[in-house]
């Protein structure tokens, strides 16, 4: 899950929504990556739920036709949003070896990690090190995936036809994304021109502020984040996000769900609702 791409290779990055999948090509990497094409379709009913892919044949066949429509690269990098996939952040004392590493975040795992292990896909990253109250002590990044939500997103990608370079959580491409924007529009912020050392647990580098952000993407699921330093310290996903409100404004008000949806982004969520032209029962709902 903290696989890297390598540089300046187009790569696809997935968003599996609820209701939608979205489509960004990066190109380039390092400090100056830019992005491509973009592109957002609908998904066929049942395909997903809340984030995961429950219909791998249905969602592998919305792929192949978004990839083929808009001639997307078929190197593509997948993000997981859902509550079958986790990430807890574990204080370790220091441990050099990466194989004793290993088996001392499956052990503390056990009592942290909501799943079974043996039903799970876990990779880690170390944070950060330094002293405590115990002596020499590190920080690491803990990701725990349930292996048939994992296996699930592969078997669709291969399916239709793309070839799978890495497999994120959301969380970490959504900090890794706005945390120089954020970090700037800070009081005594300063540009930090080294992204490109960043690493692949959510980290972005030295050189940002070092007070605890929270981001939020409000999509299908609600994605939402804290980190320090571009370092995620505490993420979680809540089903519950703009197709639910959608599908309750919909039974509210007698609408179809394609129309609820249009009447969201109609009000949105900057201008005052009086201001707002349209049936005031619904703008109101």
């Amino acid at each position: 899950m903290f696989s890297r791409a390598k540089k300046n290779t187009p790569i696809v990055g997935l968003d599996v929504q609820t209701s939608s999948v979205a489509a960004t090509e990066i190109i380039g990497g390092g400090s100056s990556p830019r992005v491509g094409k973009t592109a957002i379709a609908p998904l066929p009913p049942g395909a997903t739920r809340d984030g995961e892919v429950i219909d791998s044949e249905r969602f592998a066949a919305a792929l192949k036709e978004l990839f083929s429509s808009q001639k997307l690269g078929r190197r593509v990098r997948v993000g997981l949003a859902n509550q079958r996939a986790v990430v807890r952040v574990m204080r370790l004392p220091t441990i050099d070896s990466r194989d004793d590493l290993e088996t001392a975040i499956r052990f503390q795992a056990k009592d942290e990690i909501p799943m079974a292990l043996e039903q799970a896909v876990i990779d880690w990253q170390v944070m950060a090190r330094g002293v405590g109250d115990g002596g020499q002590q590190m920080d690491v990044a803990v990701v725990a995936a349930r292996r048939d939500t994992v296996s699930g997103v592969l078997e669709s990608i291969k399916l239709a036809g793309l070839r799978p370079v890495g497999i994120d959580m959301s969380a970490f491409g959504m900090i890794r994304a706005l945390r120089h924007e954020v970090s700037s529009t800070l009081p005594g912020a300063v540009s930090d021109a080294s992204s490109d050392q960043q690493g692949d647990a959510g980290k972005g580098g030295a050189g940002a502020d070092s007070v605890p952000r929270l981001y939020c993407n409000l999509g299908d699921v609600v994605n939402l984040a804290v980190a320090r330093d571009g370092d995620c310290l505490f993420c979680r996903v809540s089903p519950f996000g703009v197709e639910g409100i959608a599908q309750r404004l919909a039974e509210r008000r007698g609408l179809e769900l394609e129309h609820a949806r249009e009447w969201l982004f109609h009000v949105g969520l900057e201008q005052d609702p009086s201001e707002i032209e349209g049936d005031p029962e619904i703008v109101l709902a």
